[in-house]
């Protein structure tokens, strides 16, 4: 597999450069991964997949819940096509956890 590396700024002094590979982005190391955010749509899919049901609240809000597990719920609120904030897959990842499921984006 070819990888094409642009250097896009090197610093005197340091050992650090920064190159651009398309695709990722290398600092120091560390790749990070540049990928489309995830949508409350694909949440609310995995969500209903694994058992969860629907129910509407007030404007964009929808509180899942499991019907093995009353007491668990997840809120999701934004409309589909929205990006969902961290706070939000953490708390789908969790609910996944515990009725033993797994989920990564």
């Amino acid at each position: 597999m070819l990888c094409l590396f642009v250097p896009i700024g090197v610093f005197v002094g340091q050992d650090v450069v920064v190159a651009k590979k398309i695709g990722y982005n290398r600092i120091q190391g560390r790749v990070r991964s540049e990928r489309m955010p995830v949508k409350i749509r694909k949440l609310k899919g995995v969500l209903s997949r694994a058992g969860f049901y629907a129910r509407t609240a007030k404007g964009s809000h929808t509180v899942w819940r499991h019907p093995n597990f009353p007491v668990l719920r997840v809120t999701l609120s934004g409309k589909d096509g929205d990006d969902a904030q961290q706070y939000q897959i953490n708390d789908v990842r969790d609910a996944l956890r515990k009725v033993g499921q797994t989920y990564e984006p």
